[in-house]
């Protein structure tokens, strides 16, 4: 399994709302600090660090689109590796980060 590599417009695209809430079904990951979470995060995003890792790995389907982000889109690609060797089907890191993001 591998994972996609997605573009902040691809993403907006295939899974936000007009709103820019993500469609129903897809998990938004936030592996960033929680103090950097805190200060702002992509709508609906879930924080991910060690301690809540595994909870949420045996609560998610492995069909379910994941995006995953970092800071500026390079630690998101391990991660999102590391869960496409998991067995999540359909696992994407944002290129660009939450910095992408923003701007």
């Amino acid at each position: 399994m591998n994972f996609q590599r997605i573009s902040v417009e691809e993403a907006k695209f295939k899974f936000f709302n007009d709103d820019g809430l993500p469609v129903e079904g897809v998990k938004i990951l936030d592996i960033r600090d929680e103090g950097s979470y805190k200060e702002g995060h992509i709508n609906n995003a879930r924080h991910i660090d060690n301690t809540n890792f595994m909870d949420f790995l045996q609560s998610t389907e492995f069909d379910e689109p994941i995006i995953i982000y970092c800071y500026h889109g390079i630690t998101s690609q391990g991660v999102a590796a590391h869960m496409a060797d998991q067995g999540f089907e359909d696992v994407y890191s944002l290129d660009g980060g939450y910095e992408a993001w923003i701007n």
